[in-house]
């Protein structure tokens, strides 16, 4: 099994680590970001000496040198201007980025043109979801409407809510549990939408939601992941 994952911030680090834990060998880590001082309380990778490094970089070293039986590449770059090709090598992809432009782009594009499964997941302060993509499932488009940001028009298109990005602590509770359902689902190769809430108790629920019928990244032809 070769995985893709895409977002090496306080969730994504969680869902690698997990992975490796549980024996996964072989990862690629996607992120062009570079690491400032307020990442260092909540992603377990990151030291003060490694400010103003890339995280997918300096992730990939120190996972190489914790683990070395490890097969680790990663790519420092935005994932959208990574080539078509480069996705094909890899079994199912991991998607725990912040930005819903970044989720649509890779849904459609794992999702709907490449027909593999995809594992998407999100925290935000003490909320959280994670959910396995596949053949049976709805994928990010058929589900945008969650996003309170975002709003449908006709033809595929979106516009986005002014003010609606602005920043939440991030919990690191709500990072691991959410990254160790998220790698579980990717072992296991099953999973419905999760929804984990810790604002007044920790309470969790399992969904299963249906495709729509005219979406236009998943509800054409045969999806066979």
């Amino acid at each position: 099994m070769k995985v893709l994952v895409v977002g090496v911030g306080a969730l994504g680090t969680e869902v690698i680590k997990t992975l490796v834990l549980l024996g996964v060998k072989d990862i690629c880590l996607v992120d062009c970001d570079r690491i400032e001082m307020s990442n260092l309380s909540r992603q377990m990778f990151f030291r003060h000496d490694h400010i103003g490094l890339f995280k997918a970089e300096t992730a990939a070293t120190v996972l190489q040198k914790t683990w070395p039986w490890l097969r680790i590449e990663y790519r420092n770059s935005p994932v959208e201007e990574l080539a078509v090709s480069f996705f094909e090598q890899f079994t199912i992809v991991v998607c725990s980025v912040d930005s819903v432009k970044t989720r649509r782009w890779l849904n459609s594009l794992i999702v709907g043109d490449l027909r593999k499964p995809l594992i998407e997941g999100g925290t935000e302060g003490l909320l959280g979801h994670a959910r396995l993509i596949d053949s049976a499932s709805a994928c990010v488009e058929c589900t945008i409407d969650f996003y309170p940001q975002t709003r449908q028009l006709p033809c595929g298109q979106y516009y986005q809510e002014e003010g609606a990005n602005e920043p939440m602590a991030s919990v690191c509770t709500t990072n691991a549990i959410i990254g160790a359902i998220m790698a579980k689902m990717l072992l296991d190769h099953s999973g419905s939408f999760v929804l984990y809430n810790g604002t007044e108790a920790v309470f969790m629920d399992s969904l299963k939601i249906d495709k729509r019928k005219d979406c236009f990244v998943c509800s054409y032809g045969n999806f066979t992941a």
